[in-house]
């Protein structure tokens, strides 16, 4: 940790924090105003993205924000909020170690686990923005888990894995028009068939 005294003489105390988000992240402490800047370690309203991990260092570096005893916290994405938003977010990453490791152990591999995951996502991250990054953040806790220490996401991959999200997102906004054109479809030739049988042609 780094520290110094700000504007006005109000204390700051900057902690890094390595293997969350990202391979370093940090979070600044203004301890006399009970205010922590949090950095891309706290997404509030909208899903958090995991490059690095595994989801129990997540974990560990909220608890740390919870640690500072601050009350108001300032996220890298969305509003600001309260040690409840902090707490909420710990929820989010247990519910990504637990399932994950759940999956491992029946033999699931990561892509259906996510999507399964996706589709079980409690209130209040599935009202959350982007919601199908969840299928990034098992496919990075699933590379920990079958290679702890050494699994590391290329950037190459990042680039593979926000398609895939892009592309689920695309086939759940596509679904439901190609459903409303295919009723529309079926109704249209039932008509023809219908007009058919009466004329006795069939």
């Amino acid at each position: 940790s780094l520290g110094g005294q700000g504007h006005q003489g109000n204390m700051v105390v900057m902690h890094k924090v390595d293997g969350a988000h990202s391979a370093g992240d940090t979070f600044v402490d203004v301890h006399s105003k009970g205010v922590v800047f949090a950095g891309d370690l706290l997404f509030i309203g909208v899903s958090p993205i995991m490059w690095e991990g595994p989801a129990e260092t997540f974990i560990e570096a909220l608890e740390e924000l919870l640690d500072t005893e601050a009350k108001l916290f300032v996220p890298g994405h969305g509003p600001v909020t309260d040690r409840g938003g902090v707490e909420a977010s710990i929820d989010y990453w247990e519910y990504v170690a637990e399932g994950t490791k759940a999956c491992l152990q029946a033999g699931v591999d990561a892509h259906p686990c996510g999507l399964q995951m996706l589709a079980d996502l409690p209130r209040p991250w599935r009202d959350w923005a982007d919601p199908e990054r969840i299928l990034i953040n098992v496919v990075v806790q699933m590379g920990h888990l079958r290679d702890p220490g050494n699994f590391k996401v290329k950037g190459s991959q990042k680039f593979g894995l926000i398609q895939q999200c892009d592309l689920r997102v695309s086939l759940d906004k596509l679904l439901p028009v190609c459903l409303d054109v295919l009723h529309v479809v079926l109704f249209s030739r039932l008509c023809f068939i219908e007009g058919l049988v009466e004329q006795g042609s069939l």
